[in-house]
């Protein structure tokens, strides 16, 4: 007798719960057939022309039955000098923000920093590299670039003559599962609209030294919307536009907090507390400080010696001591929900937990989900609508916390520049709701 055959005969009490009563077989394939489908990309029209510092909306036509993902297609002119490594993420740095608008009723709104904590905690480092390629000017696009002088002076800045062309994915609820997609078929007396505000050109500034910015001030901004539609059967397009359905969705809510006098230079440690006037079950709490440089939420690029990359892998270092909280606790009617932890525990013991994430130093979080990444599948909340009070205390550091040194005056620290002082707190929530379709038309279950 073979060794396998001995394997499938030592059979004791303990297999009765492993193969006692078989319900499937690996030795076969099964598979289950779909309702017929196609995808095609369509360019929007814009209502207005885009440019720096304006507002324009599009209204999403009805060239399908559903609709799934969205891009913004940015072309964009790099004005830095030759040898600059790379911006900071200018595609996002340009728009201040997107809000989402069906039947004249605001469903939800995104900003760009937004897209910088997503980027962050959502995805992994495979879709993070990926994305970067998307939405970030880098050495490799000096490679055939056009190099000009601007005087014969030999001596005088190289500057460097790249357009790109960006794609910067948005975030809504629809956009992040295909079993998410809205039906445009089952809003007949209702227009799904986008608001996109874009920012001044100084937004896209350099993350190093006192340079101008990366993106030239004098180009024209250059943007398309692109939205993917699905297109059904017949007889799955008739079910969806005669049927009312409920569907569950994600938002965001915000709040804002001047921070004083916590700034870098000033060697004084503050606390802050919070009060959290969101709605609604919310899942995640996400909270950074920033100041008028897009995207980087800790002061390590505010000491010229403090490198922000690993000289090897040009992976982002993480320097937690540059990060400004020291500890935080959030409190519900006076009564602690999460006790006062270092704001390491927030910064990698949370995203790990709950998304397995690394973010960069300065991004915090507090999950009540077990999977915050989950989008179909409510996993734990916290109803903010039935909380009279709920306060996010949180205790900042000094500069001597953060080892930065005194002599602010040194040129080696640019705490002097107003893009590096940490000013403004923002706490996100990420709460569920429910969108209604009813007749043709679409409404939150749930208001403010």
């Amino acid at each position: 007798m073979s060794g396998g055959l001995m394997q499938i005969i030592a059979v004791g009490a303990q297999d009765l719960f492993l193969t006692g009563t078989p319900e499937i077989t690996f030795f076969r394939s099964h598979h289950k057939q779909y309702t017929a489908f196609a995808v095609e990309s369509v360019a929007q029209t814009f209502n207005g022309q885009v440019g720096w510092n304006k507002r324009v909306s599009s209204t999403i036509s009805r060239n399908g039955d559903l609709i799934n993902n969205m891009w913004l297609e940015i072309n964009l002119t790099w004005s830095g000098e030759a040898g600059d490594d790379e911006c900071w993420y200018p595609a996002e740095a340009c728009l201040r923000e997107v809000e989402l608008e069906i039947g004249g009723q605001r469903i939800d709104r995104h900003t760009n920093d937004f897209f910088r904590v997503y980027d962050e905690l959502y995805r992994n480092e495979q879709q993070k590299r990926a994305y970067k390629r998307m939405t970030n000017f880098s050495s490799e696009d000096m490679l055939g670039s056009t190099v000009t002088v601007t005087n014969n002076n030999s001596s005088a800045p190289k500057k460097l003559d790249i357009t790109r062309r960006f794609y910067v994915p948005l975030l809504f609820w629809f956009c992040r599962d295909t079993s998410l997609s809205l039906p445009l078929i089952a809003l007949q007396f209702h227009e799904v609209k986008l608001y996109f505000t874009f920012a001044d050109a100084r937004a896209t500034i350099t993350p190093g030294n006192d340079q101008p910015p990366l993106v030239a001030e004098d180009s024209a901004l250059q943007a398309t919307l692109f939205v993917d539609y699905i297109f059904l059967d017949a007889a799955e397009r008739k079910n969806f536009a005669s049927s009312n359905a409920e569907l569950l969705i994600t938002q965001l809510q915000y709040t804002t907090e001047t921070i004083e006098p916590f700034q870098v230079g000033n060697g004084l440690s503050s606390t802050k507390n919070v009060r959290l006037s969101f709605n609604h079950p919310c899942s995640t709490l996400i909270w950074f400080v920033k100041g008028e440089k897009h995207g980087w939420y800790n002061v390590s690029r505010a000491i010229a010696t403090v490198p922000d990359k690993n000289p090897t892998t040009a992976d982002s270092l993480y320097n937690d001591m540059y990060a400004p909280v020291a500890s935080a606790k959030l409190s519900i009617n006076g009564h602690e929900r999460s006790q006062a932890r270092p704001g390491q525990f927030y910064s990698q013991v949370q995203p790990y937990q709950t998304l397995g994430a690394r973010p960069q130093a300065g991004i915090y979080m507090y999950s009540f989900a077990l999977d915050s990444s989950k989008v179909t599948q409510p996993n734990g909340t916290l109803n903010f609508s039935r909380v009279d009070n709920c306060t996010l205390s949180i205790d900042f550091k000094g500069m001597s916390d953060m080892a930065v040194p005194n002599d602010i005056s040194s040129p080696d620290i640019m705490v002097n520049e107003g893009r590096y002082k940490l000013r403004t707190l923002v706490v996100m929530a990420v709460n569920w709701n429910v969108l209604r379709l009813v007749s043709g038309m679409a409404g939150l279950a749930f208001s403010n």
